[in-house]
């Protein structure tokens, strides 16, 4: 009956051979190859996308560095120019003169002051003015010295502290100090 078929209905049938050799053909010689070509630009385009984001990220971390250190550089300048001594006088002020006045005012006696000595520092753009004082006063007092050196408006550094009995009787205790500050040392000293 097949064989009946096919020879009753042999050109409707050769045609439809021919359609569909053509469609493989063309699938196989058009279709088939484009496909494969818009999966490998997909492909390359994903690449891409993610390349672009990841040269993104990098740009973006390159910037917040660069605006942190411009920020780093503005904060040492702000710090160098106001709160560093600008030279050896002020530096001076800073540790004898502002120190003795804090000493008063907190009921300390003062009972000596070792010579200030100059040293290099930071690849010879800072020094640093060190000094030694000896002050004579209770615990309470010594304590709120502390305290407001330690806040007080010049830039002062506590390097070494001790606090001994004094010689003579009662409540009186010694406090020993060595402090420093440091000055740009393109400003002299």
């Amino acid at each position: 009956m097949l064989r009946r078929v096919l020879l009753e209905q042999r050109r409707p049938v050769t045609l439809l051979a021919i359609a569909l050799v053509a469609n493989v053909g063309v699938y196989a010689g058009l279709v088939y190859p484009l496909r494969a070509r818009v999966a490998a630009a997909d492909t390359r385009a994903a690449r891409a996308e993610e390349a672009r984001r990841s040269a993104q990220r990098e740009f973006n971390a390159v910037r917040a560095v660069s605006a942190g250190k411009e920020q780093a550089e503005a904060e040492l300048r702000t710090f160098y120019e106001k709160v560093l001594p600008a030279n050896l006088s002020a530096a001076n002020r800073a540790t004898y003169v502002s120190v003795a006045q804090l000493a008063r005012e907190c009921n300390l006696r003062y009972v000596r002051r070792g010579a200030g000595e100059v040293e290099a520092r930071g690849d010879g753009q800072l020094n640093q003015w060190k000094i030694g004082i000896v002050l004579e006063g209770d615990y309470a007092n010594m304590r709120q010295f502390i305290h407001r050196l330690e806040n007080a408006p010049y830039f002062v550094v506590i390097d070494e502290l001790s606090i001994e009995q004094g010689r003579a009787a009662g409540d009186t205790l010694v406090l020993s100090l060595s402090l420093s500050t440091y000055y740009r040392a393109s400003h002299g000293g």
